[in-house]
């Protein structure tokens, strides 16, 4: 679906050019044929359109910090979000995950899940922290693809301590619970966002 903020600013900058055209053609019309007598009503037209070419100037600039301010709001909404202590809660599940991975030099892909948590009883509740985890990563992508997130604002959302753990641990961990408790998730995303934003690392 086209994004509404997009759509009207160009309709403000279609505006903008006609009106142009429009004062344009007066000037000329005003110059050619009535050599220059400037009656009231073509004086007025001039006026007119002028005003119109102002009014669509405004428009323009009024659409485009109306979709600043927007990406701001869907930012700090983010961020937001990214420090509740749910969320951080979940990074550090995902952080003591590597730990144990590194210590033991085990793959995350594909170690029996009961070798990387505590309990294999924790597999439930990992995934919810997990999913948690990727929703803010996830969501972030989604409304950019959708046109309602720059890609500057995107790269703000995503340079963050956890980024990093999106692929080192969140998406191998995906892939290992697909085979235990069936996640019916794609993560395709994933690997659009790192070439859209790469991690650290890749740089």
């Amino acid at each position: 679906m086209t994004n509404p903020k997009f759509q009207q600013s160009i309709l403000a900058t279609i505006t903008f050019c006609l009106s142009l055209a429009l004062l344009f053609f007066c000037i000329r019309y005003s110059a050619d044929v009535i050599q220059l007598d400037w009656s009231v009503s073509s004086l007025a037209t001039v006026l007119a359109a002028a005003a119109t070419t102002a009014a669509a100037v405004f428009a323009a600039r009024s659409a485009g910090e109306t979709k600043k301010a927007t990406q701001a709001q869907l930012v700090a909404q983010l961020l937001h979000f990214y420090s509740s202590n749910d969320m951080f809660e979940a990074m550090r599940t995902m952080g003591e995950i590597e730990a144990v991975a590194e210590k033991r030099d085990l793959d995350i892909a594909t170690t029996d899940t009961s070798e990387l948590f505590v309990s294999s009883d924790q597999t439930f509740e990992i995934d919810k922290k997990r999913r948690l985890a990727s929703h803010y990563f996830g969501r972030a992508y989604r409304l950019h693809k959708g046109g309602y997130l720059s890609l500057s604002s995107l790269e703000i959302v995503c340079d963050v301590a956890g980024y990093r753990l999106l692929y080192d641990v969140i998406e191998p961990l995906t892939q290992n619970l697909k085979k235990s408790i069936r996640v019916e998730s794609s993560d395709d995303w994933i690997q659009d966002l790192r070439k859209l934003v790469p991690p650290p690392y890749d740089d």
